[in-house]
């Protein structure tokens, strides 16, 4: 295991006990990485430890987008910019990565359309 690899760990196991300490005594494992994050599991929770950018920003981001579609949107449960960690507990079904498009994507195109929203993040600090 690479230094950067036991970082990441270091720090969703970290941002874990801070935040859901009754969770403490759970192991922590991968499931996948991305250009921008590393993403684990413990117990119900996804821990998605971010190389960069607000995950407090993001965390407002899917509590908006969960208003205005009907698929399941992760729910943050916590948001720790100290670790840049984002969690959520794991949604149902099978991940998309490497599948055709779903058919509920023009359902879904549709109810973006009727939902426009007018929302222009906050500035990065």
């Amino acid at each position: 295991m690479s230094g950067r690899e036991r970082d990441l760990i270091r720090r969703a196991t970290r941002s874990l006990h801070r935040h859901v300490p009754e969770l403490a005594e759970v192991a922590v494992h991968e499931l996948g990485r991305g250009l921008d994050n590393s993403a684990f599991v413990a117990d119900h929770l996804v821990l998605r430890v971010a190389d960069g950018g607000s995950v407090t920003r993001e965390a407002r981001l899917l509590e908006l987008v969960a208003q205005h579609v009907s698929i399941p949107v992760p729910a943050p449960r916590f948001a720790d910019e100290d670790d840049g960690v984002l969690a959520y507990p794991l949604l149902p079904g099978q991940p998309l990565l490497g599948r055709g498009a779903p058919r509920a994507s023009a359902h879904l195109a549709r109810e973006r359309s009727a939902s426009a929203v007018a929302w222009v993040p906050p500035p990065c600090s």
